[in-house]
């Protein structure tokens, strides 16, 4: 199974490459590679009870990304020196370590805040301003998505709460945002360092 979801990010991977180099912009074909993150981290809760297998695929993403990421091998997300798709699996393997003893789903659910929420926010904005901004539409897109996602976690006011610490932490956060730090860093992160205390002082 470990290598069955290996194989299938792989292939947004592929597939994120194919379309950049069909001329999809870049914030763009990204997303793809974001989708497909989604998908692999959401199965994790239902095909695994213990932290050994989901630690080892976050983890060993993380390394491969890091050995590739002066590369242009995966082109589609990825930029020689850039450090978001880092950022990214740094942060889904923080949160599944810190986390998934908790409850599987809170531990995934920053890396879904990020894989689908930020996903769609991209996808909306393109459609409303053809070009990387963080604009208004993609940030209530964002919070609508994470509001969704929240449901996986109970009680769901502490998702919810998440949802909100993440948006807020993406829409200003990143190149083109007010605050110069990844947002694929911080808006996980951030919702996580929220609803981890919540959760275990209040939620569980």
């Amino acid at each position: 199974m470990a290598a069955l979801l290996a194989s299938v990010l792989l292939m947004f991977f592929v597939i994120s490459n194919a379309l950049h180099s069909r001329a999809t912009p870049f914030f763009l074909s990204r997303k793809v590679a974001h989708f497909g993150a989604g998908i692999v981290i959401a199965a994790l809760p239902l095909r695994f009870e213990s932290l050994l297998w989901p630690a080892i695929l976050a983890g060993g993403f993380l390394v491969m990304l890091a050995a590739t990421h002066r590369t242009e091998l995966w082109h589609g997300f990825a930029r020689p020196g850039r450090l978001s798709e880092l950022a990214f699996a740094f942060s889904v393997f923080v949160s599944i370590m810190v986390a998934w003893n908790l409850d599987p789903w809170l531990a995934v659910l920053p890396g879904l805040f990020m894989a689908f929420g930020d996903g769609v926010t991209g996808v909306v904005r393109y459609i409303a301003y053809r070009r990387e901004v963080k604009g208004w539409w993609g940030t209530l897109a964002c919070l609508n998505v994470c509001a969704l996602l929240a449901l996986l976690v109970v009680p769901y006011d502490i998702g919810f709460v998440g949802a909100v610490v993440f948006t807020v932490a993406e829409k200003y956060c990143g190149d083109v945002g007010l605050i110069k730090v990844d947002d694929n860093l911080a808006a996980p992160l951030a919702a996580l360092a929220v609803m981890a205390p919540l959760y275990y002082f209040i939620g569980g």
